[in-house]
């Protein structure tokens, strides 16, 4: 079994805004994956996972995003674009990556060491990204 507790702050300066971008112009990606999602604290990673039939059935459950499972790839840049989960960088008010969670639930099942299929169960919650609701638990606001 596995419990992961993260929780993060952020703040300071849109790099982006400030020393990079034409403001007139707009960007589609922040130079920095540490901005964004609102300069606050947030519970980022609430979770509990246990494996079972010999580590081959993976269940998750807790607060976390999408992004920790799903449409995601191994990050060496800083750069937003192409870091974390590529639909949170581009549908953010629908699949939400880190730092913020929503109740989850993921189970997976490995066929072999290289192979797994997965699915998982997301709550879709806007009031999560406002600035105040970093610690926030309950379902208020979910739809769907």
């Amino acid at each position: 079994a596995e419990f992961q507790l993260t929780i993060t702050e952020r703040s300071g300066n849109n790099l982006s805004n400030d020393r990079i971008s034409d403001p007139r112009a707009g960007q589609l990606s922040s130079v920095q994956e540490v901005w964004g999602r609102g300069q606050t604290w947030r519970l980022t990673q609430m979770w509990y996972k246990q494996t079972f039939l010999d580590d081959a059935l993976d269940v998750k459950f807790g607060r976390f995003g999408e992004g920790e499972d799903f449409n995601s790839f191994p990050c060496d840049f800083q750069n937003l674009a192409f870091c974390g989960s590529q639909v949170g960088n581009w549908v953010g008010g629908i699949w939400y990556n880190w730092p913020v969670s929503q109740w989850a639930l993921r189970v997976k099942y490995n066929l072999g060491p290289e192979f797994f299929v997965q699915v998982g169960a997301y709550e879709q919650n806007p009031s999560n990204l406002e600035t105040g609701n970093g610690f926030k638990l309950s379902g208020s606001g979910t739809q769907g």
